[in-house]
């Protein structure tokens, strides 16, 4: 009995290593942190940004960003996004956006438009970036997150530029999936009341 059991909990286990924790969204939203003054160590991990100001739906003259971002990114619920804290719109503007991982990331990736350049970190690292000068306006890039994530906290941080002194826009999305930790895996299998027998017999 016991090994019949035994063989049924290990299936169950195997069935939930390979299963991926629900999808993150990470959205240029006005959730974002940004500001117009550029600071040491802005796209670090660790940056305390707690000063700062929330992005703004991107505007200019009262009016929204002509383009919907689903004309860009098809299925998006990403905003337009820009730098509100200040009377007039800086030209150059600093976004962060912080979010934890349950688990082992797996490969994702990140798509992103802006008007007018921009760089791109991830923890810290410059993954991506673009002078301004776009090859189109329906133009999106696609950034590999794949090596940048890790389990646990992870910042996105982005500068971002106006070149022309017109409309000014961060559009971002990033679609991202991790394993979940090994107790998470358990519980979701099984519910706290199996957990809890079987860490009696030491099998988890």
């Amino acid at each position: 009995m016991k090994t019949r059991a035994m063989s049924c909990i290990l299936a169950g286990l195997l069935f939930a290593q390979v299963a991926a924790a629900a999808p993150i969204n990470i959205v240029s939203d006005t959730t974002w942190r940004s500001t117009g003054t550029l600071t040491s160590g802005w796209q670090n991990l660790g940056f305390d940004d707690s000063a700062w100001g929330f992005s703004t739906v991107a505007m200019i003259g009262g009016a929204p960003y002509p383009y919907a971002p689903g004309s860009f990114i098809p299925g998006t619920t990403a905003q337009h996004m820009w730098d509100g804290t200040y009377p007039t719109w800086p030209q150059t503007a600093y976004f962060r956006k912080s979010f934890d991982l349950p688990g082992a990331p797996l490969p994702s990736q990140a798509l992103i438009r802006l008007d007018d350049g921009f760089e791109l970190y991830l923890n810290g690292t410059l993954i991506d970036q673009h002078p301004g000068i776009q090859p189109g306006l329906g133009y999106v890039r696609a950034v590999d997150l794949t090596g940048y994530l890790q389990p646990g906290a992870n910042v996105f941080a982005i500068k971002a530029w106006d070149m022309s002194g017109g409309w000014r826009s961060v559009l971002f999305d990033a679609h991202i999936d991790a394993v979940p930790a090994p107790g998470a895996l358990v519980l979701g299998v099984f519910g706290a009341g199996t957990v809890r027998w079987l860490r009696r017999r030491r099998w988890v």
